[in-house]
C-alpha cells in the first residue's frame, strides 16, 4: 500500500471525525492493510467463477445484478481498476461519508429514507480503527469500481448505487463459507461494532445463506 494514497485519502476526508485515527492506523500497518485489500480481491475472484446462469444466483441477488451489468466481463482486482479512477471515486465518496457522519452525530436528527440511501455511515461507526480502515477502503474501492465500470459502459439499468459491489462481495464471502473455506475478511465483516468489526454481515445471516446455498453446490 503506497503511503501517498493513504495520505491523500486522509487529507481529502479530514472533515470526518475518525479520519485522523484511521489514517494513522493505515500508515502504521501498511502490510496488514495490504492483506486486507487482497481480501477484497479474493471475494471478487470467487464471484468471477460464478457463471451467469448459475443456480447460485437464486440466493445471491446482488451478485446477479452485478454480473448482469458486467455482461460477461470479469470483476477487476483493485489494482486493475485504480489508475485514473481512484481520485474520482474518492471525490464521489466524500459527501456521502460526511452525510453519514451528520446522521451519526444527530446533526440530521430524523433522517429520511433518502438520507439513509445516500449516506455512507461506515467511517462513523464506533468500532476498531482497523475495521474502519477496512470499511473505508471497501467504500472507496466500490466508488472506484463505479468509475471504472462507467468507462467500460457497464452500467445496470438504474445506474450503480451504494453497496452494489460491496454486498455482492459479501455474498461471495458467504459462498466461500458455504464451501467450507475461511475468507480473509470473514471476521471483519461478521463481527459487530461492539466486537471490533464492521457488522456488514452476522452469524445468523451467514448460517441462513449456507442452508440455502449448500444444496445448489451439490
Amino acid at each position: 500500500m503506497d503511503e501517498r494514497v493513504i495520505n491523500v485519502a486522509g487529507r481529502y476526508l479530514k472533515d470526518l471525525e475518525k479520519a485522523k485515527a484511521v489514517t494513522q492506523w493505515a500508515r502504521e500497518n501498511k502490510k496488514t492493510l495490504e492483506r486486507h485489500l487482497k481480501g477484497y480481491d479474493e471475494l471478487a475472484a470467487r464471484l468471477n467463477q460464478v457463471s451467469d446462469n448459475s443456480p447460485l444466483l437464486k440466493v445471491m441477488p446482488k451478485t446477479k445484478k452485478l454480473k448482469g451489468a458486467m455482461k460477461g466481463t470479469l470483476i477487476p482486482t483493485l489494482n486493475e481498476m485504480v489508475d485514473g479512477n481512484f481520485a474520482f471515486g474518492l471525490m464521489e465518496a466524500r459527501k456521502p461519508m460526511l452525510h453519514g457522519q451528520k446522521i451519526k452525530t444527530g446533526e440530521i436528527n430524523d433522517p429520511s429514507d433518502n438520507d439513509k440511501f445516500y449516506a455512507i455511515g461506515t467511517l462513523s461507526m464506533n468500532t476498531a480503527d482497523e475495521a474502519l480502515a477496512i470499511g473505508a477502503a471497501g467504500h472507496l474501492a466500490e466508488r472506484t469500481f463505479f468509475q471504472w465500470a462507467r468507462k467500460q459502459n457497464l452500467i445496470p439499468e438504474n445506474g450503480w448505487i451504494k453497496d452494489d459491489w460491496l454486498q455482492a462481495l459479501g455474498e461471495g464471502l458467504m459462498l466461500l463459507k458455504a464451501e467450507g473455506k475461511e475468507p480473509h475478511l470473514t471476521q471483519h465483516f461478521v463481527k459487530q461494532n461492539n466486537e471490533g468489526g464492521l457488522g456488514w454481515l452476522n452469524e445468523e445471516k451467514v448460517r441462513e445463506f449456507i442452508v440455502k446455498a449448500s444444496p445448489l453446490l451439490q
